[in-house]
């Protein structure tokens, strides 16, 4: 490791000579040194496919960087900030970002996979700073494993991000977008995810003990269902999320669903015909373009649920109010064309 103090802003040039250091160091560790950047601002640095690996960047602040597929796995980067700047495709596996700021970066597609992000000690009292990711873009991440503990993703875009296993105790989600994100076995436990949008996200393991829930949309109910059920709707889940691509379509006619919590389930263009739906909670449920012919929905409550383009020919509705669910006609767009598909009903 390099003993020369850091300048004040690092220039490119100055980056370019430590990367090559750096990179003599990883072929040989005799021979070249680590990169070692501390208490500074990087500046307008942009890299592409270089590797990075064992890194050290300590309360730095990356200002208008782009790092594209970068390797930048067992890394620190604690107390760092991140401003204008982008790490998109990049693999920070094993990671340590204590304490970092990330505020709207540009995280999309990167690999955190048992990454640290959790409080870093910033006093000889034991004061701690947690990290910061409010409004960050991470979507379709991999966070696999990774500690989040105590972090602040307020308002952050997670879409489809992979958080299996990931410690997120204390931390603060709301109104993020969790939609179709891998949340299973992860520990929310005392998480706020008020408003969070959490659509089609994987729940199964996941501990949501003392978590705030209030404005929440997420589907709870899968774990009370068969198996079999489980596994068609998971993989119905897969088959909307990729638009037909991977996954299959739930065929559930004459499907056993009296009484089941299904609110705020996807089910969107799914074979419900002939299904057994009395009494069944679809608040919120997502049944737009759904095959309802001949189903028994007595008494089930459809506040809120997305009727949009949904076949309700020969469906029993007694004591169902449709009025309180969404019924306007649903826009299809096909080769380039656009279509409404009207929600129909007995006439």
């Amino acid at each position: 490791m390099s003993n020369k103090p850091t300048p004040a802003v690092v220039t490119r040039s100055a980056f370019n000579d430590m990367y090559k250091r750096h990179e003599q160091f990883l072929a040989n560790a005799t021979a070249g040194s680590r990169l070692f950047i501390a208490n500074t601002t990087i500046q307008q640095i942009q890299t592409t496919a270089i590797d990075l690996r064992g890194a050290c960047f300590i309360n730095v602040t990356f200002d208008e960087c782009s790092f594209w597929r970068t390797t930048l796995e067992d890394s620190d980067f604690e107390l760092s900030t991140v401003r204008n700047s982008s790490f998109e495709g990049s693999n920070l596996r094993k990671a340590r970002l204590r304490g970092v700021r990330l505020r709207s970066a540009n995280m999309k597609g990167v690999d955190l996979t048992d990454a640290d992000l959790s409080p870093a000690t910033v006093t000889l009292a034991g004061g701690t700073k947690s990290s910061d990711l409010r409004e960050v873009d991470l979507e379709r991440a991999k966070l696999v494993n990774a500690n989040l503990d105590g972090a602040d993703l307020r308002h952050s875009n997670l879409f489809e991000c992979d958080l299996a296993g990931a410690i997120l105790t204390g931390a603060r989600l709301g109104e993020a977008n969790l939609a179709g994100a891998n949340l299973s076995g992860a520990n929310l436990r005392g998480a706020d995810l008020t408003n969070t949008q959490l659509r089609n996200a994987k729940l199964i393991g996941c501990d949501l003990t003392d978590a705030k829930l209030e404005g929440a949309q997420v589907f709870f109910g899968l774990s009370s269902l068969a198996k079999s059920m489980q596994q068609k709707l998971m993989s119905h889940i897969d088959w909307v999320m990729s638009e037909g691509r991977e996954g299959q379509r739930a065929v559930l006619k004459e499907a056993m669903l009296s009484e089941c919590n299904l609110s705020y389930a996807e089910l969107t263009c799914a074979d419900l015909s002939s299904a057994n739906l009395r009494g069944a909670d679809l608040t919120g449920a997502y049944l737009a373009g759904a095959d309802l012919q001949g189903a028994d929905l007595t008494g089930a409550d459809v506040t809120g649920a997305d009727l949009r383009g949904a076949n309700l020919i020969g469906a029993t509705l007694d004591r169902v109010n449709l009025d309180l669910a969404e019924t306007s006609g649903l826009l299809v767009k096909s080769r380039g064309r656009v279509t409404t598909m009207q929600t129909r009903l007995n006439s």
